[in-house]
């Protein structure tokens, strides 16, 4: 703290009392400049906080016109963001901690008080505030950076997709409207046009997909990733059939994770392990789990092409791409989704690869308690 004045609301009724905490709180060095404002009774202290600016309470639980939780209670209703200090004595601390859990940053034993000790809690109790209310401001503004998500999300699933499905449904007007007279170089044109339009459209649900992870309350519910990685199947059920992969898994635990978000993180990381299979052999994905100190750490191993050392981290950034469109379509996102996704509850993604043998896909989640 600096030479600035700490001006202390001490509510006590005793006054002998009341002069040992002056005594205690006299100026000896630029770390304890305080001024004291006393108070009596809490009418006398009311009166006071409503007249005056205070850094901090010290704050008797007996007094002539209010005892114990309800003496915290109004003070606090007054002043929330005035860290107080609760004195107690030797036989109240019970009812100090439950005064902690009404609102107060700290307690002191009356009779154990020695000066260094009560300087160090009143600047530590005044800290302690001071990041309280940055805690209130930052959540203050992710509570309005989620509703901006929201409305980005909104804005994303109507006006944006609004004109691209019109693009599309002009340009099959137009090839119907032409229809055998159509010109071959004009019938690829509308083609581009709709691959086009499609491309479009998944990159606007998958952003959308991005926006909306961690938004939301934390789910309480036990999810069984069994259950999870049978639904990432079925949708996939097409893509396996036609690849001709074979995709085991051994017997999965249950965490406490949306179902919806852990569906697609598989869905996600099982179907790049088909797409980037390599030609001249059938893909093989099998899903692991083991158990390691406080968390679950799954493995997406696969036998495809396989990753460059040197790309371990760019493939988990939006967008970022290691292969052309026409090679391997996508958009670059789903990595980056799942990272999110892990990444909201608490756990961590890497990867492990070698050149012409395959990827193992890592992440963890935190066993439940």
């Amino acid at each position: 703290m600096d030479e600035t004045v700490l001006r202390i609301l001490s509510i006590e009724d005793n006054p002998a009392d009341a002069r040992i905490l002056q005594k205690n709180l006299s100026p000896i060095d630029r770390f304890s400049n305080f001024a004291i404002v006393e108070a009596a009774c809490l009418q006398d202290a009311l009166h006071a906080l409503s007249h005056a600016a205070f850094d901090a309470i010290l704050l008797d639980l007996g007094l002539p016109d209010s005892q114990g939780l309800e003496t915290v209670r109004q003070i606090y209703e007054r002043a929330p963001k005035i860290p107080i200090l609760v004195m107690t004595g030797l036989d109240d601390e019970d009812l100090a901690m439950e005064a902690l859990r009404q609102g107060a940053q700290d307690y002191l034993v009356k009779g154990e008080i020695r000066r260094p000790w009560l300087v160090r809690a009143i600047h530590y109790a005044i800290e302690r505030q001071q990041i309280v209310e940055q805690l209130q401001k930052l959540n203050a503004e992710l509570a309005r950076s989620n509703r901006e998500l929201e409305q980005f999300a909104y804005i994303a699933s109507h006006d944006l997709q609004q004109p691209l499905m019109s693009i599309g449904a002009f340009a099959q007007l137009i090839a119907m409207k032409l229809d055998r007279h159509l010109d071959p170089k004009i019938e690829r044109y509308l083609a581009q046009i709709g691959q086009a339009v499609t491309r479009m459209q998944q990159l606007i649900r998958d952003l959308l997909a991005y926006s909306r992870i961690g938004i939301g309350d934390r789910p309480t519910d036990l999810t069984d990733c069994n259950r999870c990685f049978q639904e990432a199947l079925a949708n996939l059920r097409s893509t396996i059939a036609e690849s001709g992969a074979v995709v085991t898994t051994d017997d999965l635990p249950s965490v406490r994770a949306d179902p919806a978000q852990w569906v697609q993180l598989f869905t996600n990381l099982i179907g790049n392990a088909i797409k980037y299979r390599r030609p001249e052999e059938l893909p093989r994905i099998h899903v692991s789990v083991r158990q390691q100190w406080h968390e679950w750490c799954f493995c997406v191993r696969d036998n495809g092409i396989g990753i460059e050392s040197e790309y371990f981290d760019r493939i988990f950034q939006i967008f970022q791409r290691l292969h052309s469109e026409r090679e391997y379509p996508g958009t670059g996102i789903g990595l980056a989704i799942c990272q999110k996704i892990v990444e909201s509850y608490g756990g961590r993604i890497w990867v492990e690869s070698t050149v012409g043998e395959g990827s193992s896909f890592f992440f963890t989640v935190p066993r439940n308690q």
